[in-house]
C-alpha cells in the first residue's frame, strides 16, 4: 500500500477513469486528495485552462 502524506498529494492528477475514481473516495469517505484537481469532463483538459502554458499542454 502506498501512502502518501495530504501535504505531498499533486495539484492535479489526471487519469482516465476520475469519475469512477472520486465515486469510490466519496463512498468510502475518504478527503485524502481533497486538495487534488481531477479533471472528469471526459478527460478534456480543456475544461482546466489553468494546465495550459503557453496555448500548449
Amino acid at each position: 500500500m502506498l501512502v502518501t502524506p495530504a501535504a505531498s498529494t499533486p495539484e492535479y492528477f489526471v487519469f482516465d477513469n476520475n469519475c469512477e475514481l472520486c465515486a469510490h473516495q466519496d463512498a468510502i469517505g475518504d478527503d485524502h486528495f481533497t486538495a487534488t484537481g481531477m479533471p472528469v469532463d471526459h478527460c478534456n483538459p480543456a475544461a482546466f485552462p489553468e494546465l495550459i502554458s503557453g496555448g500548449k499542454w
